[in-house]
């Protein structure tokens, strides 16, 4: 089929000509099963991807879009193919720059997934970890180290502190760490003092429980100097 060939011709580098071919899927499947069918969404779906993967970002939005909205329609909101249309929505917004979006998108399929197949279903282990990458390149670096604590120790629970994918998450946290001491590093050399102590605006519970601290500097939330009341 057009389909097949379109992804054989992705697959070996030759996206244009693929572009083109999915193109041609999309519309002959509109016409033959209607724009709401499982296939042709799926169509659209890899025109999408097509997109993305030509580095035409901004195209890619409206069928990315379209897709999630048409998913929500033809299964429901919290269907898994829904959720991943909605993961991959946020992802994009995230390429272009949308970071703000992302985080709320990464956030409600991490949320759903969580309701829908537990928290240490490794689909919402991925969607939680997910969410820490998307809290970092969103600037919230509080909120992605706590979340990527979280994903460790999930990680630790199931599969061991050996596991390659435990050992990564620690990875993971340290380079966070090392931003946020980065981030304080500028602000010393902006304001021309040293700045030993920070601040998180209005932290979450999630981020208070993890009593955050970094080598040299003091968390005014820290357990010295706060009392984290999980009930209150």
């Amino acid at each position: 089929s057009l389909n097949n060939l379109a992804v054989s011709c992705g697959l070996t580098g030759q996206l244009k000509k693929a572009l083109e071919l999915q193109k041609k899927a999309y519309e002959l499947r509109i016409e033959a099963l209607g724009e709401m069918h499982p296939d042709t969404l799926n169509s659209l779906d890899g025109l999408a991807v097509l997109y993305e993967d030509l580095g035409r970002k901004q195209k890619a939005v409206k069928p990315r879009e379209k897709l999630y909205a048409q998913r929500c329609k033809v299964f429901c909101e919290r269907h898994p193919a829904t959720l991943k249309a909605l993961d991959a929505l946020g992802s994009l917004y995230g390429k272009m720059g949308r970071t703000g979006e992302m985080v709320e998108i990464k956030e409600k399929v991490y949320c759903m997934r969580s309701e829908l197949l537990g928290k240490e279903n490794p689909n919402t282990l991925q969607s939680l970890r997910s969410l820490a990458v998307a809290n970092f390149n969103n600037g919230d670096y509080a909120k992605a180290l706590s979340l990527a604590q979280q994903y460790y120790e999930s990680l630790c629970r199931l599969k061991g502190t050996n596991h390659p994918d435990g050992i990564q998450a620690k990875a993971d946290m340290e380079q966070i760490r090392k931003q946020l001491v980065k981030e304080l590093e500028i602000l010393n050399s902006m304001f021309e003092f040293k700045i030993d102590t920070f601040s998180i605006h209005r932290p979450s519970k999630d981020v208070l429980r993890e009593n955050i601290k970094l080598p040299g500097i003091i968390n005014a939330y820290q357990d010295e100097f706060f009392t984290f009341a999980e009930n209150v």
